[in-house]
């Protein structure tokens, strides 16, 4: 998926810099409309061209008509650049210094992460827009302050990270699409990927994974098993598909644990009831200290108090 970003990331950057250049090219061509300015530069072309057919250097012959000519276009306001000029001068529009991204690109690479993972569209909400006072009762505003503050630490520090796997259930209303959208943003703004998706999305690509010939079953599966974060929304409101629903959200768990992504499921079924809808495979991996953590947000439906 990062693959993906970067490669949107210089369409972009080569978009600006080629709009620059159109813009100086007309610039150009309007200039070449004069004929003091075409008629200079032609007869500096000529004394070059004639150089290189009786193979002499070009260099001192032609300075004075280059001369000229660079003085004709300072009559006009502009030199030989036609009034290109690189949008960073840290680069020089290379994007890199050294063998680091220049900052320049570094903003390109955030537009397309922001695109490429859907963020505004996907997860509209932020830890800046969580607002725990809304619960009434004293205790579910407490729980959800502790979630919300170790959340927002556990997605500041990744990859620095142990835990992999998050489930994170709850009754309707109690916040968590709501915390599973301000993990992406602020992923997203950390610099890393996020492929957020419902539950009922999810399914759907794997059972087109699933059906698909196998040359092509790789790149379908690509973004769920790269992406440094996958978060699935709303587990459970998905039909059972034989051979895919359990298989493939095994396939996935498994692999982005071992490969050390980050997993985060929210439901509003309990972790119980995992093992009895997706079988003892998937609770095991969800339950299993060593590398997941399982949240359970107790309290009212919040938009009904609002």
């Amino acid at each position: 998926m990062r693959d993906k970003v970067i490669a949107k990331a210089k369409q972009l950057h080569e978009a600006k810099i080629n709009a620059l250049k159109l813009q100086a090219e007309h610039v150009k061509q309007a200039l070449f409309e004069i004929p003091e300015v075409s008629d200079a530069y032609t007869a500096y072309y000529k004394i070059v061209s004639e150089c290189m057919r009786s193979h002499k250097d070009p260099y001192l012959p032609s300075q004075e008509a280059y001369t000229n000519y660079l003085n004709i276009l300072a009559k006009h306001g502009y030199d030989d650049s036609f009034g290109y000029k690189p949008l960073c001068d840290k680069c020089n529009d290379t994007g890199m210094v050294g063998n680091t991204f220049c900052d320049c690109f570094k903003n390109e690479y955030q537009t397309a992460l922001r695109e490429i993972c859907e963020i505004d569209k996907k997860a509209p909400f932020s830890f800046k827009d969580s607002d725990p006072s809304v619960a009434q009762d004293e205790n579910q505003k407490e729980a959800l302050t502790k979630i919300y503050s170790l959340m927002e630490k556990y997605a500041s520090k990744y990859p620095d990270v142990t835990k992999y796997n998050i489930y994170i259930s709850g009754a309707t209303g109690t916040g968590k699409t709501c915390l599973a959208s301000s993990i992406a943003r602020a992923a997203v703004e950390n610099g890393m990927t996020v492929k957020f998706v419902s539950a009922y999305e999810f399914n759907s690509a794997m059972i087109t994974a699933h059906t698909s010939p196998i040359s092509q079953r790789n790149y379908l599966l690509s973004d769920y098993l790269d992406a440094d974060f996958l978060i699935i929304d709303d587990l459970g409101t998905e039909p059972m598909t034989r051979n895919v629903t359990t298989e493939y959200l095994l396939l996935i768990i498994n692999e982005r644990t071992i490969n050390h992504k980050a997993t985060i499921i929210t439901s509003n079924i309990s972790t119980d009831y995992i093992s009895e809808r997706y079988g003892e495979r998937i609770y095991s991996r969800l339950s299993d200290k060593a590398n997941s953590l399982v949240f359970s947000i107790k309290g009212k439906d919040l938009r009904r108090g609002r």
